[in-house]
């Protein structure tokens, strides 16, 4: 965000300048709404990954109470929402007794949301 608005900031007096400056302010325009659509899809998203966290959880939970033991993976788990699968990854031994569950709607982040048993739901920046 911080970026964008140093760019804005940045671009203003060279569009107000230039003679092509309706053009400008269109594409700048049209770059906001796309950027304002692609947030909105990716709240969309986390608004899913959510229902179905809590989804996981209840099922590593009863995993748990039925073999007292957290399972290893989410193989035996059948997602409500296939499509959101590889934005999950599960630790069935974290900290040697708990597990993680982590998730994001961007595959690739750095900072995801996490739940354990002891924590609950957290945010977590990858090392």
């Amino acid at each position: 965000m911080v970026v964008i608005a140093v760019a804005l900031l940045v671009a203003t007096p060279v569009i107000l300048a230039s003679p092509y400056r309706r053009a400008w302010l269109l594409a700048a325009a049209g770059a906001m709404i796309l950027f304002s659509l692609s947030i909105a899809a990716l709240s969309v998203r986390l608004h899913r990954l959510h229902a179905e966290a809590v989804r996981v959880v209840k099922y590593v939970d009863a995993f748990h109470d039925k073999y007292d033991m957290y399972p290893d993976d989410l193989s035996g788990y059948a997602f409500t929402d296939a499509a959101l699968e590889p934005y999950f990854s599960y630790d069935g031994h974290w900290k040697g007794k708990e597990f993680a569950l982590y998730y994001h709607p961007v595959q690739h982040s750095a900072v995801r949301h996490a739940y354990t048993p002891e924590n609950g739901y957290w945010l977590k920046e990858q090392e």
